[in-house]
């Protein structure tokens, strides 16, 4: 959530395996990290003076899941009515699949 919040999309080199298979990418003819990292600067288009509010984080086992929310802080920017759910599979301490949701509300 930090570095999503920093613009900071390089962060995903240290959390995401090279070959992490992303379940809801945006361009399927992208695999791996790098289609993380599309859908977040995506995300981060999207979003723009928003920042995501960590919410509920559930662990079990090699599995973490995380409920998300968007929260406008910038005031000319309409209020985005968003949440973001995610769980990824982790192995040597990167995640190596990943499924997200986005819900607007």
């Amino acid at each position: 959530v930090e570095a999503f919040n920093q613009g900071d999309i390089d962060a995903l080199d240290h959390l995401i395996a090279p070959a992490c298979i992303d379940h809801t990418p945006i361009d399927p003819a992208l695999a791996g990290l790098e289609a993380l990292k599309q859908t977040w600067a995506q995300l981060g288009y999207t979003f723009t003076g928003c920042h995501l509010v960590e919410g509920d984080m559930k662990i079990e086992a090699d599995r973490v899941s995380l409920q998300a929310n968007f929260q406008r802080v910038l005031p000319n920017v309409p209020q985005q009515a968003a949440t973001l759910l995610e769980t990824f599979q982790l192995s040597g301490g990167k995640a190596v699949e990943v499924w997200n949701i986005l819900c607007w509300n």
